[in-house]
């Protein structure tokens, strides 16, 4: 593409930053970056004697059904229940 239409753009530094304040956050969301969220978490268990008996990856994703930041905490909280759940349900199998 760069020798068909030239160079188009070039940074010599990118700098990302997240939104501090609840204001920040809900225009965040409104802008549409986010259409789901959720968890990843992982875990292990470990024996006495340090020998890893199991480890797994636990990821979750739920839609926010309005872009704004109270929806955005329900989806996330419903994510992180669910991987809580598959969490526990596993661990419990794997002991």
């Amino acid at each position: 593409m760069l020798h068909e239409h030239g160079q188009q753009f070039k940074a010599d530094e990118l700098k990302t930053t997240h939104p501090a304040s609840a204001e920040g956050i809900e225009k965040f969301l409104a802008s549409g970056a986010v259409r789901s969220i959720g968890p990843k978490l992982a875990a292990k268990i470990v024996s006495d004697q340090g020998r890893i008996l199991g480890a797994k990856v636990f990821r979750a994703s739920v839609a926010v059904k309005a872009l704004n930041a109270a929806s955005a905490a329900a989806a996330l909280d419903q994510a992180f229940g669910q991987c809580a759940t598959e969490l526990v349900i596993w661990a419990a199998g794997t002991m």
